[in-house]
């Protein structure tokens, strides 16, 4: 986990004003210091400066150690859908995204999104590729007509949620592997007035299973339902004390019974 101090220390040197460090640096979330390296954090908030044009969209991709893996960061005006938006044109040019994080600064009305985007088949993408997805995320991001995936909702699906602090909720998804998955939760939180602060998913190749946190009210029926394409049952815990004690509700989209939820694991493919 990288630390305030250890960002700023990098980012001194710059022609970053201090001022607009420290901005930036008080306005992170935790779950933004945690994803990376101070290094690949310092990197990512240097495209924030100099200040946006009003139609302009910043973005950096870099390789990862696997060839059909890479980390895109994205700096853009703050509104909300901006995770659905990148979802739908990475899904659209055939990209999963197995992990994302976000920092925003309202008063800056800046918005800065990290995300680890693989080829489900192990296909390279060259320059002439990331352009295409360039166009095409400038297009979404500024609100003009983004471009959807091709997502079926199927079953079986589990949501469980559990409250965190500030108004927050963790959120656990198990659903059937498939490009598109992520946009197509991330419209059904921004259709609800929902944030998704962070997220990671994983897969084996038939299941992806996701964490998120996300700020708002998170209600698990709906978006089972919305995401298996068939009606939600809820899993009926035994008493109203363990139900207390978990804090969290499970709704579950084509399944009799309560999926456990288990810790992430998988080969490094993802929706």
């Amino acid at each position: 986990m990288a630390t305030p101090s250890e960002v700023r220390d990098l980012l001194a040197p710059t022609t970053l004003p201090a001022q607009l460090i420290d901005q930036l640096l008080a306005g992170a979330s935790i779950t933004w210091l945690m994803s990376e390296s101070s290094e690949v954090l310092a990197g990512d908030l240097a495209l924030c400066h100099p200040t946006l044009y009003p139609d302009e969209v910043r973005a950096s991709v870099k390789p990862t150690t696997d060839r059909a893996a890479w980390r895109l960061t994205v700096v853009t005006r703050d509104r909300p859908g901006l995770l659905a938006a990148t979802a739908g044109v990475l899904g659209f040019h055939g990209l999963s995204l197995t992990s994302a994080s976000a920092a925003t600064w309202p008063e800056l009305e800046l918005a800065l999104q990290c995300v680890l985007a693989i080829d489900p088949d192990g296909r390279e993408r060259f320059d002439s590729d990331w352009d295409e997805v360039g166009k095409s995320l400038r297009v979404a991001l500024l609100g003009g007509h983004p471009v959807e995936p091709d997502f079926a909702p199927a079953p079986p699906v589990a949501v469980r949620a559990t409250p965190h602090e500030q108004g927050r909720s963790i959120v656990s998804i198990e659903a059937p592997d498939q490009i598109g998955l992520l946009w197509a939760i991330a419209r059904w939180f921004e259709s609800r007035g929902c944030n998704i602060e962070a997220t990671h998913m994983e897969t084996d190749g038939r299941t992806a299973k996701g964490t998120l946190l996300v700020v708002g009210d998170v209600d698990c029926g709906p978006l089972a339902s919305s995401i298996g394409g068939v009606p939600a049952l809820p899993w009926r815990l035994p008493n109203a004390a363990l139900k207390a004690a978990v804090q969290g509700a499970v709704a579950v989209a084509g399944v009799g019974a309560g999926l456990a939820v288990r810790a992430l694991r998988g080969r490094h493919r993802a929706s």
